[in-house]
């Protein structure tokens, strides 16, 4: 069974990032069918943080799914690249926070809290179409990938090595799509 569901994991979430690379709201459908399922491994595993944000990347792919639909409506494309500074102080700060509820819960209290906050900011980004998102992924899979190494679970290292794989996928093609739009301000208008 265990297979199965990490085969279901791998599928939906390549689909989530081919989705999301070109904007499209399915990927939100295929993110709440691979967050419900890595929220129990997680919770099996006691991340229990990270099981928590599994939870909420569910609440966050059904609100992902209605802004994007309504910004489909609106014919809007806009992707972002907002100023990393702010980014890094929210992981920060959220960091701190759930290391000081999960510190006794979990086997690896800083990895864990570190990757929630991460994988926390790069879903808001996200719904937001900013870059900033795809590099937080960039760092949180490649923490997960050393997790697995360290805690000899395989699934971690598979999934997580795919999801590396498709980070780096979803940061080449919004990089490309910002080239197309201003930077200045986030405004997301066609430069002339």
């Amino acid at each position: 069974m265990e297979a199965i569901l990490n085969a279901i994991v791998i599928i939906a979430h390549v689909l989530t990032v081919l989705f999301a690379a070109k904007t499209h709201r399915w990927a939100w459908l295929f993110s709440l069918l691979s967050c419900g399922i890595m929220a129990y491994f997680f919770a099996h595993d006691r991340l229990v943080m990270s099981s928590i944000y599994n939870a909420y990347g569910a609440v966050m792919a059904v609100i992902g799914f209605c802004t994007w639909r309504r910004s489909a409506k609106e014919n809007e494309r806009s992707i972002r690249w907002t100023n990393p500074l702010w980014t890094l102080l929210a992981v920060a700060a959220l960091t701190a926070v759930i290391f000081l509820v999960d510190r006794h819960v979990s086997n690896h209290p800083f990895i864990d809290s570190a990757c929630t906050a991460m994988n926390i900011a790069a879903t808001f980004l996200l719904v937001r179409k900013d870059v900033n998102a795809w590099l937080l992924w960039l760092i949180t899979d490649s923490f997960y990938i050393v997790l697995g190494i360290t805690e000899s679970t395989p699934r971690y290292i598979l999934i997580y090595g795919v999801m590396l794989a498709l980070a780096i996928f979803g940061t080449i093609q919004y990089i490309r799509a910002c080239a197309h739009y201003t930077f200045l301000k986030g405004t997301g208008k066609r430069n002339k």
